[in-house]
């Protein structure tokens, strides 16, 4: 497959070493705010696997952008930790219902896309849907484009209206793995994230175990 061996050489050698250390004990409790979740049987085009970010519950007075960013990278990173992942890359839901200005802060806004397009953490995320932006948008999206590489902003993002989405950038059939949080979503947002983290308690657990009984 495609591996970019110098780029990814350069981003590792540069990246906080401290983020490969974040666990579900720290990230539990942002967790369930249901801000950034992996979305388990949404399955995007080339058969990546979505996420989703919440961007109305992004809100920079609340919470810090070191803790938005170890979220982020959290997420992301275990999705990373499935073979098909690192192959074919990882897709993001970033769902703008309801998005006001209270929700935008520049340092936050270019950390979010510093880590998607890979330059501050190893990831591959091969498509950002920004979905449902309100009218207004345009200014803030003229702020956005400035933050993003020419090359991922043609290729790989896309702003567009949750039937678009549905109709051209999700398998088919994936819209019923949806969870409540999106619209007509059929899943319920709080079980799927509790999932996940009773999920990776067990495996982080289970890590635990085994490095210390290999001491």
């Amino acid at each position: 497959y495609d591996f970019k061996a110098k780029a990814a050489l350069k981003v590792f050698k540069k990246f906080n070493k401290a983020h490969l250390a974040i666990s579900i004990a720290n990230m539990e409790s942002l967790l369930r705010t249901r801000l950034v979740y992996p979305l388990p049987g949404v399955i995007g085009r080339g058969g990546i696997n979505m996420f989703y970010l919440q961007f109305r519950r992004l809100i920079p007075r609340k919470t810090n952008v070191s803790s938005f960013a170890d979220l982020l990278i959290y997420v992301m990173n275990c999705m990373h930790e499935k073979e098909s992942a690192c192959v074919n890359g990882i897709g993001l839901i970033a769902d703008l219902t309801d998005f006001s200005m209270s929700n935008f802060s520049i340092p936050y806004m270019s950390k979010f896309l510093m880590l998607v397009q890979g330059r501050q953490f190893p990831v591959k995320v091969e498509c950002v849907l920004f979905v449902n932006a309100p009218k207004w948008f345009g200014t803030v999206w003229g702020i956005m484009k400035q933050m993003m590489s020419s090359d991922f902003l043609k290729t790989k993002v896309h702003r567009i209206s949750f039937n678009d989405m549905v109709r051209s950038h999700l398998q088919r059939g994936c819209e019923a793995y949806l969870t409540s949080d999106v619209f007509l979503g059929r899943r319920n947002a709080d079980r799927i994230v509790g999932e996940f983290i009773e999920e990776r308690k067990a495996l982080e657990s289970k890590r635990i175990l085994a490095g210390s009984g290999q001491r």
